[in-house]
C-alpha cells in the first residue's frame, strides 16, 4: 500500500489557512509544545471572527447586487457560448467550494471523536461548523451567479471573483502567518505534528458520549446529508434544467401574445 495514503488515512491534514491555523493553535499538544496562552488563543479567535465577518458582509454584498439586476436579466438562450461558460464556471466552482467543504467537514469529525485532545473544543468545532455554512452560501451564490449573467465577460468575472472570496482565508494566512519567518506557530502543519486519528465514529457508542460530542455528531450528520444528498450532486445541473423551463416559458409567452 502506498506510504502517503497510508499516512493520510491515519492523520488528518489540514491545508495551510488561516481557519485551520486557528483549529491546530487549540490542540492541547500544540498548546504545550509552544507555549500558547489564553491571550494569543484569543487573538487568534478574534482574528477569526473578524475574516468570517468580512466574508459575510462580502456575500451579503454580492446577493445584493445579483439581486438588484435581477429584474433587468434577460438570458440568450440560444448562445452556446454563453451555455458552456455558465456550466464550467459552474463545475468549477463547485470542486473548489467542495474542497472547502470537506476542510469544514474534517475538522468537525475530527473534533467530535477527539474532544480530549484540544482546550475548549466547542470552539474548534464551531469554527468547522462556521466554515461549512459558508460553503452553503458559496453554493447559492454559485447558482445565482448562474442565472444572473446575461453575458460571458460578467460570468466569467462573477466566477473569478466568488473563488477570491472562497480563498481569502489562505490569502491572509500566507500574507500574515506564512510570510513570517520568524513565527513558529507555523509548524503546527508540519507532519510532525498532524494530527493523529485514533477513533472512528463507528467505534465510539453514542450512549458514551459526552453531551457535547452527541450534539456535535447530530450536527456534523445532519450537514453531510443535506450536502452530500442534495448540494453536491444537483446544483451543478440546475442550469440546464432552471435554463431550459424558462426558455419553454418565454417561448409559450410569445405564442400567446401572438394568438392574442
Amino acid at each position: 500500500m502506498n506510504k502517503n495514503f497510508e499516512k493520510h488515512t491515519k492523520f488528518l491534514a489540514l491545508e495551510q489557512d488561516f481557519f485551520s491555523f486557528t483549529v491546530l493553535c487549540f490542540v492541547k499538544k500544540n498548546i504545550e509544545t509552544y507555549k500558547i496562552d489564553d491571550k494569543k488563543l484569543a487573538k487568534l479567535l478574534y482574528q477569526s471572527q473578524l475574516m468570517f465577518l468580512f466574508q459575510f458582509i462580502l456575500c451579503v454584498c454580492i446577493i445584493k447586487e445579483i439581486m438588484d439586476t435581477q429584474s433587468s436579466y434577460s438570458p440568450q438562450a440560444s448562445s452556446m457560448e454563453l451555455f458552456f461558460a455558465k456550466f464550467v464556471t459552474s463545475i468549477a466552482m463547485h470542486l473548489c467550494i467542495y474542497r472547502e467543504f470537506m476542510k469544514g467537514q474534517s475538522i468537525m469529525k475530527y473534533v467530535m471523536n477527539h474532544e480530549e485532545n484540544f482546550h475548549e473544543a466547542y470552539i474548534a468545532f464551531i469554527l468547522g461548523f462556521i466554515q461549512l455554512l459558508f460553503c452553503f452560501t458559496f453554493e447559492f451564490i454559485n447558482m445565482v451567479i448562474l442565472f444572473s449573467k446575461p453575458n460571458v465577460y460578467l460570468t466569467i468575472v462573477s466566477y473569478l471573483t466568488v473563488t477570491l472570496l472562497v480563498d481569502i482565508s489562505s490569502i491572509y494566512y500566507q500574507k500574515t502567518v506564512g510570510c513570517d519567518k520568524l513565527d513558529i506557530l507555523k509548524e503546527v502543519f508540519d507532519d510532525e505534528n498532524l494530527l493523529e486519528i485514533t477513533k472512528k465514529t463507528k467505534n465510539v457508542v453514542f450512549s458514551e458520549r459526552s453531551l457535547f460530542s452527541k450534539f456535535a455528531k447530530l450536527t456534523y450528520k445532519l450537514s453531510r446529508a443535506v450536502y452530500a444528498s442534495l448540494i453536491f450532486y444537483f446544483v451543478p445541473f440546475l442550469y440546464i434544467v432552471f435554463n431550459q423551463n424558462y426558455t419553454v416559458s418565454r417561448v409559450l409567452e410569445m405564442v400567446k401574445q401572438q394568438n392574442q
